[in-house]
């Protein structure tokens, strides 16, 4: 059988040591397992949560520089159009509110990135 050992040391005279101890002690109990199987049980279920929770904080942070980006160019194009004059030959429609606005290539480009 292939192992891997791990030694853990828990100081009673630390609080935080103290208080891992009795709550490993307390769930082995309860369980009427070893204190072995709950600690990989819970190294395993908190780093899962952190993965999860780390991956939610990353998501929620490409979606607010995305919206970022896109109202800066946005803001931009509002600033071009109304300083930039169009040729009368060329007929261009404003979307209209229930449409789609096209993405700026500032805004592709940006999200090619990631």
């Amino acid at each position: 059988m292939d192992e891997k050992r791990l030694s853990i040391r828990f100081r009673m005279d630390n609080e935080l040591d103290r208080k891992a101890w009795e709550n490993l002690q307390r769930m082995a109990m309860k369980e009427k397992t070893s204190k072995n199987t709950i600690a990989l049980r819970l190294i395993c279920e908190g780093a899962e949560k952190n993965e999860f929770c780390s991956l939610d904080a990353i998501a929620e942070k490409i979606a607010e520089l995305i919206a970022g980006k896109i109202s800066v160019s946005a803001n931009n194009r509002e600033t071009i159009d109304t300083t930039t004059k169009v040729p009368e030959d060329e007929n261009i429609q404003e979307p209209q509110n229930s449409e789609l606005r096209p993405i700026s290539e500032e805004v592709l480009s940006f999200l090619d990135g990631f």
